[in-house]
């Protein structure tokens, strides 16, 4: 018995429930389909247009697919309906910035809550590690904004790797506000 492809808008028509359209979109992005997830968002958004969770899906999965002015509507869309949720806020300053639009990003950044702001706009901005840290550059490199967690059994060296990296960022690049927190290690650590 040989497979018989299923095209999107067959579920979409066999989807009456627009809670299964949702569900089906979202599992659509998960797996990274982002061109199929952005049409089931679209199409659950015809039946429940003020659904400000599959206008922020649908922005996120705009954004993967580098459609960032398409991305921007629909946070400000999801915005007029929940405008004082950070979430999406950061979602809007960050499709700004990728958009190249940095002054708009600053300007949404600056009115969220002091506590909900993260380093966006330089956050794809690659930290080079130099020649000490090669492996790191290559295998694991680093980013402005970036936050980051070594995970090991006991004395195999995860500090003394971060003292390098920190060195290196230290270095390399004078202009970085570093912070370490070292969770739960021996006080000689």
């Amino acid at each position: 018995m040989t497979a018989i492809p299923i095209s999107l808008s067959l579920i979409l028509l066999l989807a009456a429930d627009p809670a299964e359209l949702f569900q089906r979109a979202y599992q659509l992005q998960q797996a990274g389909d982002y061109t199929q997830a952005a049409e089931a968002y679209r199409e659950f958004l015809k039946a429940k247009p003020d659904e400000v969770a599959a206008l922020s899906n649908l922005g996120v999965v705009l954004v993967k697919l580098g459609r960032y002015d398409e991305a921007i509507a629909e946070y400000e869309a999801a915005e007029k309906i929940l405008p004082n949720e950070p979430r999406i806020g950061l979602n809007l300053a960050l499709a700004y910035s990728k958009s190249g639009r940095l002054t708009e990003a600053a300007a949404k950044l600056d009115t969220l809550p002091r506590d909900n702001q993260v380093i966006l706009l330089l956050a794809d901005t690659r930290l080079r590690m130099g020649e000490n840290q090669r492996v790191i550059d290559l295998l694991a490199p680093l980013g402005r904004g970036q936050r980051g967690l070594i995970v090991s059994p006991p004395r195999v060296g995860k500090t003394i790797l971060l003292k390098e990296i920190a060195k290196a960022i230290r270095v390399n690049h004078p202009d970085i506000v570093l912070i370490i927190l070292l969770v739960d290690e021996r006080p000689e650590e």
